[in-house]
């Protein structure tokens, strides 16, 4: 890019790009400088760093990779990892208000739809600690500012791009072929189908099928665990909601105030014919939403910044191309003033005991898992008092002789107390569980003479052992840990390899 169009890419998007770089500070300090502690899906997804496959049981390989290769660079700090997510989050704030730009809206328009992401409380959260959620949201924005560009110049060319992204994205939330096929039938409900039959259509599709083979292979190899776990997710951990529930959860969970801006996003698709795929696209959506009863209004967040993107450009062809400005200042004062109250539900930016009182005092403390309700909300909560466990193991651990020392296994209930020992611990043994992926890595060298068993009930334990001896426990602020129980477990009753199909655990 040379310096002219440089200067133009700038001067067309200033608002946007002072967004984001804004943003991308706000997060950084807030959930990387003084977020509290390591959330408890980063401690598994770190684990899952030391161990790098084609996939896992409960996501796709690319996250990852990407923190792999970050980690393996700038270390594992709670700022470094979080890092990721928030560049994400201010890539897809610029991308956002270059697509309001592509759609037709101005400077000042563009860089609504890009302040209405900042204030919108779940994008606050998924850009506030590590997962693959937030590559999810920039993926698949960037996915639809190329489909929005193979429509509006007419060039098939640009689905190389669209099916690298896919790919791309499939490898990394599974999820991401739901939008895929949402999009697809958008398009075939109206004259874009024409695209379809370019021979660019096949070279993108056969580029997203390369970028996924190696997951469906590993799925094939390891008995599709995945499907096991999803199917698992929505008996045992969804919450069966309601249709008008599942609808109010989309509106509260991207800020009320900002619903006249992404409705008239889906009416700004509906009523241009060249678009209206993308319009057709969220409906679906939102209908396999209504129809599955899910209680879990992330699971089409990565659909509205497209929709910022066109209400801001209906905003200004209403607003600003007719004299009414005062509209465009109205929805920019709101959505900012809004943003602001609602800022402490995404960003941990008060103390806990305020913040459980302020989330309380405005209604925030949704349940979206079952057995999910605490005093704070759960992706606070699941951030607090780590070093309990992991104390409390070495305290176990220590009481031991030195001979059952060099035989101990620790034994956690679930991937975030596995994770967090195997992270905050120092000096112990190797930790083992039958939570999703840490059932597929196995019991490894382990006899399981020895096993420091953590967060499963006596009388389960009892099943396995003809020895089980409590050794201390602990319990976690503002979460569902209360007097998790620490056991010394001796004499298995049968080999460790083959009682481990038994605890298998895949939800």
């Amino acid at each position: 890019m040379n310096s002219e169009k440089l200067r133009a890419f700038f001067q067309n998007n200033l608002f946007s790009i002072m967004i984001a770089c804004l943003y991308l500070a706000v997060q950084i300090t807030a959930n990387g400088i003084f977020g509290f502690g390591y959330f408890i899906d980063e401690f598994y997804y770190l684990a899952c760093a030391k161990r790098l496959a084609a996939g896992y049981v409960d996501h796709p390989p690319l996250s990852i990779l990407v923190l792999r290769l970050v980690i393996g660079i700038a270390g594992d700090s709670r700022l470094i990892i979080r890092l990721i997510p928030a560049l994400a989050g201010s890539v897809s704030i610029l991308l956002t208000g270059m697509l309001a730009r592509k759609l037709g809206a101005g400077r000042g328009a563009a860089g609504l739809a890009s302040l209405a992401i900042v204030t919108a409380p779940i994008y606050n959260i998924i850009f506030g600690f590590y997962s693959m959620n937030s590559l999810e949201i920039l993926i698949w924005i960037s996915l639809t500012f190329y489909t929005v560009r193979l429509v509006l110049e007419d060039n098939p060319r640009h689905w190389i791009a669209i099916g690298l992204l896919a790919g791309l994205g499939i490898e990394n939330k599974h999820t991401m072929a739901l939008y895929g096929a949402a999009l697809f039938t958008g398009m075939l409900f109206t004259p874009q189908r024409k695209f379809f039959r370019s021979r660019f259509f096949w070279i993108g599709g056969a580029a997203a099928f390369i970028l996924v083979l190696p997951n469906l292979i590993w799925q094939a190899g390891n008995s599709w665990p995945s499907i096991e776990f999803y199917i698992n997710a929505t008996v045992y951990k969804n919450i069966s909601t309601p249709p008008w529930q599942t609808v109010i959860d989309q509106i509260l969970s991207q800020n009320p105030a900002l619903l006249p801006l992404w409705l008239s996003g889906v009416v700004f698709f509906f009523r241009g014919e060249s678009l209206r795929a993308l319009g057709w696209m969220y409906v679906i959506l939102l209908t396999v939403m209504i129809v599955s009863s899910s209680s879990r209004p992330d699971r089409i967040v990565a659909a509205y910044p497209a929709l910022f993107a066109a209400g801001a450009a209906a905003f200004d062809r209403f607003a600003v191309q007719k004299g009414r400005a005062w509209v465009f200042k109205a929805a920019s004062v709101t959505a900012l003033v809004s943003g602001l109250l609602l800022a402490p539900v995404g960003l941990p930016i008060l103390p806990p005991e305020q913040l459980s009182r302020y989330a309380a005092l405005i209604g925030v403390i949704p349940q979206i898992e079952k057995g999910k309700s605490t005093a704070l909300p759960q992706w606070f909560g699941d951030r607090f008092d780590w070093e309990k466990v992991s104390d409390s193991v070495s305290a176990a651990y220590r009481s031991l002789s030195p001979s059952d020392q060099t035989r101990a296994v620790i034994f956690a209930v679930d991937y975030g107390k596995a994770g967090a020992i195997e992270k905050l611990g120092e000096n112990l043994p190797p930790v083992i569980s039958g939570h999703n992926s840490w059932y597929l890595w196995g019991p490894g060298p382990a006899t399981g003479e020895v096993v420091i068993a953590v967060g499963m009930p006596r009388e389960k334990l009892l099943e396995f052992f003809e020895e089980v001896v409590p050794a201390g426990g602990y319990s976690r602020r503002y979460s569902r840990d209360e007097n998790i129980g620490i056991f010394i477990c001796r004499r298995l009753k049968r080999p460790l390899r083959e009682i481990w199909p038994r605890i298998r655990f895949f939800v």
